[in-house]
């Protein structure tokens, strides 16, 4: 019986592999691993600067992978990898300059190229970028096909200047194929150079949402109806919208749920706000299935640059719970015609969630939303370049690996 070889794929993105913040890299690299290739996951650096942080459990997880230069997954198909860096792409003057990100992975240690190619990566069938601060791979791995996918508008984001629209520019031009989120997405990608730009959006995986437990410790000292965010909490979350509805609304129990970047002060007089940090990803369905309403607020009026391209994933997670949604109001989630309440103010935000939480909702146009936005279905686009490309396997691989025992 003949042997047929694993296509590989080196993927490059932000968030490491067991980041809590599960975005749509981890999924594509999940749907790579289903197409039978072996992959080659690379996220964004550790540096000295990290160790002026606190030692949460996400930086121990980095931290942890990097001391033992990365891990492979117990089947070997996988190996992911958090490098280490003197100097790694930042906000911060300097380290967003040109010359650090084209230049940062020659400060890595032990080299960062040199790692990848012990782990057999230095040719792959597939080069898939979904970060603009790595764009030496372009020249320093042999590659079949080249991808780079567009997952927000980079120029909106808070100290990303013109170095890193360059570098995506860049990026853009020189790759085989170019994806993008949201469908608003796919003009920018014309303006930066794309050629013929595919939509390759966010989905859910509508399995994980059925029948999901509900968190007992979380309920415990929890009366009346429920409010979720599950997300990062930065800049552009709409602090002044969710303090309202919880004054508005103490009956209402709010979660907050993912990695905060600044304290909110009035939180700590409002009982009924409960920040509840980064929760492992395996536990999100039962954070929802305990909430009556998920809340997207968002500041789309001071950010419209960033928050208008936005596909939230979370909203298809929501909506695969069963949940009503109200969002704040912009262009792209507006163009998707969902079931969800969009606003545009804050009293208007208070009265939909009042009006979300009447209405006692069965769910079931919600859930009919989001089966159509399974990960099968979102990513197929990928799968047919692929198939296009020559780049699909012709059959299970039989080859065996003792790279799980590692």
């Amino acid at each position: 019986m003949s042997i047929v070889s694993k296509p590989k794929a080196l993927v490059a993105g932000i968030h490491h592999w067991h980041s809590v913040s599960k975005v749509g890299t981890h999924y594509i690299v999940e749907y790579l691993l289903q197409q039978n290739f072996e992959v080659a996951y690379i996220s964004a650096p550790i540096t000295p600067l990290h160790r002026l942080l606190p030692l949460t459990e996400d930086l121990n997880q980095r931290k942890n992978n990097n001391a033992l230069g990365g891990e492979w997954s117990s089947d070997g198909s996988l190996w992911h990898y958090v490098p280490y860096a003197l100097v790694a792409p930042d906000s911060r003057p300097l380290l967003s300059s040109a010359l650090v990100i084209d230049h940062w992975q020659k400060t890595t240690i032990p080299n960062i190229v040199s790692n990848v190619a012990s782990q057999g990566f230095a040719n792959v069938d597939l080069l898939l970028l979904d970060t603009p601060f790595q764009p030496f791979w372009l020249d320093d791995v042999s590659y079949q096909r080249s991808a780079y996918r567009v997952a927000d508008n980079t120029n909106g984001f808070m100290g990303n200047g013109a170095a890193c629209a360059a570098s995506e520019a860049q990026i853009i031009r020189s790759v085989n194929k170019v994806f993008t989120a949201s469908s608003s997405l796919l003009d920018y990608a014309k303006t930066k150079g794309a050629r013929a730009p595919s939509l390759l959006p966010n989905g859910v995986n509508l399995s994980r949402f059925s029948d999901a437990p509900v968190p007992s410790t979380v309920l415990s000292d929890m009366h009346g109806p429920v409010a979720v965010y599950v997300g990062a909490i930065s800049y552009w979350f709409d602090h002044d919208a969710v303090v309202a509805l919880a004054q508005a609304r103490p009956d209402l129990t709010i979660l907050l749920i993912g990695p905060v970047d600044a304290p909110e002060p009035r939180y700590a007089s409002l009982a009924n706000v409960k920040l509840l940090g980064p929760q492992p990803h395996d536990t999100v369905p039962a954070y929802l299935a305990a909430a009556d309403v998920g809340l997207i607020p968002f500041c789309a009026n001071r950010f419209p640059e960033l928050i208008n391209d936005v596909n939230p994933l979370k909203l298809y997670e929501y909506m695969a719970a069963g949940l009503p949604v109200v969002a704040s109001h912009w262009r792209q989630l507006q163009s998707l015609q969902s079931p969800a309440r969009l606003v545009s103010d804050i009293p208007t935000f208070i009265n939909e969630v009042s009006r979300a939480l009447a209405e006692k909702s069965d769910g079931a146009k919600e859930r009919d939303f989001a089966r159509g936005f399974d990960w099968s279905e979102t990513l197929a686009p990928l799968g047919n370049w692929l198939s296009d490309e020559g780049l699909q396997p012709h059959g299970e691989s039989e080859r065996s690996s003792s790279r799980g025992q590692m």
